[in-house]
């Protein structure tokens, strides 16, 4: 028996010679603290200095070595301060990558911040990575710079965006002077996964040189305008030459 005893304790400390990390670390581990980590853990995605919008899907990225697998904790903190927690938990990933999709609180100010990821089964592994945060922002994508739109015809007015710019848009037609011409939608969905479609039949209006105007209306000061086009009354050589909105043409009607 006594030899059995002396057996299993030197299994213990044979154990405990190649097992690095804290003296009791998460995942059911006894880490040794006198060697080092017996593991790495990179982040691979968002890039060094990349910048996020307040309410973005930011795809977050790492490879991992040796004891590094298992769980992670990912958090972001500003300063000495930790003000956000991707994941408290999830798991490394198979074959030494993993990855997560996180929505970047909309709350959060705009600044410089530090997005941190360490395993859990040794706080020692672990990696940072400098981001920055920035307001929701919206662009314009159609129509086209000086692009003629005919009245009477449909044209997908189209934007892309980056954020929390809320469920709803507003979308005014501007005069060349900068005035509203018409309110094209009070209130119409903003849009899934960053991009929003309106189809357009535009009305009867003065031949001239005309930009759109997107709102948020949940928050107004975000906002957008496109280039400048043009609006003209079609002509009987216009209709033979095949020209008309985009939105049936592209609908194949």
């Amino acid at each position: 028996m006594h030899f059995r005893l002396k057996t299993a304790a030197a299994v213990v400390l044979a154990l405990l010679a190649v097992l690095p990390g804290l003296a009791a670390a998460g995942e059911g581990f006894m880490i040794n603290p006198k060697f080092m980590p017996q593991g790495t853990i990179a982040l691979s995605h968002p890039a060094a200095g990349a910048k996020w919008r307040q309410g973005e899907e930011v795809q977050i990225s790492w490879s991992w070595t040796g004891m590094a697998g298992g769980s992670v904790m990912i958090t972001l903190w500003q300063g000495e301060s930790q003000v956000a927690v991707a994941a408290p938990s999830w798991p490394a990933g198979d074959q030494g990558k993993g990855s997560i999709t996180w929505k970047v609180p909309a709350n959060l100010p705009p600044g410089e911040y530090q997005l941190r990821i360490r395993s859990l089964r040794d706080a020692r592994i672990e990696d940072r990575r400098d981001v920055s945060i920035g307001p929701p922002v919206v662009e314009i994508t159609s129509p086209f710079p000086y692009e003629t739109w005919f009245s009477g015809d449909a044209y997908p007015i189209e934007w892309r965006y980056l954020g929390d710019i809320g469920e709803e848009v507003r979308l005014e037609l501007l005069d060349g002077e900068g005035a509203v011409a018409a309110v094209i939608a009070a209130s119409y969905p903003a849009g899934p996964y960053g991009y929003g479609r309106y189809c357009w039949q535009v009305p009867s209006l003065p031949a001239g040189e005309y930009r759109l105007r997107l709102y948020s209306t949940a928050n107004p000061a975000l906002k957008a305008d496109s280039t400048p086009f043009r609006i003209a009354v079609p002509t009987s050589k216009d209709r033979l030459a095949g020209q008309g909105g985009r939105c049936f043409r592209e609908s194949g009607s």
